[in-house]
């Protein structure tokens, strides 16, 4: 959504989020999971600094990155299943990772 090295960060993603809208209603109340896909394969793709730092290195530098999600949960499942959702989603993505090295 906005590059690590964005002068004004919080204006940046303000901004952003002002340009997505409102979700959309769906039955289930899990609209969100495009988004959390999205945000997960984000996290696949190296910062200049990690390029730098694998270059040099040669070696494969670990990502520790984020995913925020702001939305309405309207009770406890509904909470547990995207937390599932996203767990099963970053470990089918570590055992691609793994398995194409």
């Amino acid at each position: 959504m906005n590059p690590w090295n964005c002068p004004d960060v919080i204006s940046t993603v303000l901004t952003k989020l002002s340009l997505v809208g409102p979700p959309r209603k769906e039955d289930d109340g899990l609209s969100v999971l495009h988004g959390l896909s999205a945000a997960i394969n984000c996290l696949r793709e190296p910062t200049q600094q990690q390029l730098s730092k694998m270059e040099s290195s040669g070696q494969a530098v670990k990502n520790r990155g984020r995913i925020i999600l702001l939305t309405n949960i309207k009770n406890p499942s509904q909470m547990e299943k995207l937390e599932g959702y996203v767990q099963e989603e970053i470990t089918q993505l570590n055992m691609t990772e793994t398995s194409d090295l």
